[in-house]
């Protein structure tokens, strides 16, 4: 029954009774009374701290980000022995790159590819003879590796970089600077001889000396200079040169050449042919001129008198030419540069020749202008060259020490092939295609 309904009672004695239920109480709802806490609460937050001006705002907690960290793989370093292989392999021959030398400084670079032009290696083995480490963590190795018939030995510098050992320069370290001086007398060697080098390079110094024994012993058995004028050789080793020099003084002769260790030998050895390698070759181009120029009779001869030194010279430049074309001695090493006359001899023109008499009276009063002379050495390179090719190389050798106690080119011919002037320039023009 619903409660707004009023209800009305008569009584017995007609009066009437209205009778009304009492008036609702309205209940409060649930979230005004929660506002009510949250007012309170928020008033008596604000009272506390307006209340205390001076203190200050609380500090609010740190934000802690973690990081995840991956520790990256560690890169194993190479080991000696593998880089050893890897270089050993690039200078087999067959190898389609010669990567060996490509980290090297430029200047050492070409150095080092002539080096393997020369040896040549057949296949990446090799042997440790000794090996050692420098205070600055460089290590050397005293090794041999495998070419044909045999083998050659060298000494190489290896570093670590970025966890790779790297084939380097020299170091100079490697030498303490103390030196050693053999002395060999004339009837051992055919010459004085002493040798000065670096205690580091003493279990080489017997074989570079044997190199250079054997090339002047192969030279003055064709030219039979065994009655030359001697003269006192002294070989000097400067372990960071890349180049040999020659200075000469009347009868001796210095010859400084680089670190055999460095340039390495070949360990072939043929009767009475020296070893092909750069020592070998530095040693031709030492020899040649002094030797040639002592068994046409010295200083002494050349000083007093300048007739015939165009045929000397040609003589000297020929010879130079033949070893440099031994594609096994690397023209790095050697340092006599091509002649002009070994190509200009085959274009001689017979309306330019002058008269082998005129040659060998070369007018130094008066020298004749730059064509002329190219020509007049032409001439005489070609005169070398015929009595090679006709007479022999002894005829060569006999026509070479007869420039030294000829009067006249006529003697000089007549003594080493038999023919007069007449005879001999008749027959030379011939063969010259020019007659």
């Amino acid at each position: 029954m619903s409660p707004d309904i009023e209800w009305r009672i008569e009584d017995d004695s007609g009066q009437r009774t209205v009778s009304s239920p009492p008036p609702r109480v309205a209940r409060p709802r649930r979230w005004a009374f929660a506002a009510i806490v949250v007012t309170g609460l928020v008033c008596f937050y604000l009272g506390v701290y307006v209340a205390q001006p001076g203190q200050p705002a609380p500090t609010p907690a740190p934000i802690v980000i973690t990081r995840l960290f991956i520790q990256p793989a560690a890169i194993t370093p190479e080991s000696l022995t593998e880089a050893i292989n890897r270089d050993a392999a690039a200078l087999d021959p067959r190898s389609l790159i010669m990567t060996s030398t490509a980290h090297l400084d430029a200047v050492y670079a070409a150095w080092y590819r002539s080096l393997l032009q020369v040896y040549s290696p057949i296949e990446p083995a090799y042997t440790v003879i000794q090996s050692g480490t420098l205070t600055n963590n460089t290590i050397w190795l005293d090794l041999t590796q495998a070419v044909a018939d045999g083998s050659f030995r060298s000494t190489r510098f290896y570093r670590q970089q970025d966890n790779r050992w790297t084939w380097t320069l020299p170091d100079p370290s490697f030498w303490s600077g103390a030196e050693e001086t053999l002395v060999f007398d004339q009837d051992w060697w055919g010459m004085p001889l002493k040798v000065n080098y670096p205690i580091e390079d003493r279990a080489l110094i017997g074989e570079t000396v044997a190199r250079i024994q054997q090339v002047h012993a192969q030279l003055c058995a064709e030219i039979r200079c065994s009655g030359s004028t001697p003269f006192t050789l002294t070989v000097v080793i400067r372990p960071m040169l890349q180049r040999h020099s020659v200075l000469a003084r009347a009868a001796e002769l210095t010859l400084t050449l680089p670190s055999p260790r460095i340039l390495g030998l070949s360990q072939i050895y043929t009767m009475n042919v020296p070893p092909r390698d750069p020592i070998t070759t530095m040693a031709y181009d030492s020899l040649i001129a002094p030797l040639y120029r002592s068994a046409a009779g010295g200083s002494e001869r050349w000083s007093a008198g300048r007739d015939g030194e165009i045929f000397l010279q040609a003589l000297i430049d020929w010879k130079h030419d033949e070893v440099r074309s031994d594609v096994a001695l690397a023209e790095m090493f050697y340092s006599s540069s091509p002649t002009s006359a070994r190509d200009q001899w085959p274009d001689l023109d017979t309306q330019s020749l002058a008269p082998l008499a005129d040659v060998w009276h070369w007018p130094h009063a008066q020298p004749p202008d730059d064509r002329t002379l190219r020509i007049m050495r032409a001439e005489a390179y070609a005169v070398s060259v015929f009595i090679d090719l006709r007479f022999g190389r002894e005829a060569l050798g006999e026509f070479l020490r007869a420039l030294g106690s000829a009067a006249s080119l006529a003697q000089a011919l007549e003594t080493s092939t038999g023919l007069t002037s007449a005879e001999f320039e008749e027959r030379w023009l011939k063969w010259l295609g020019k007659s």
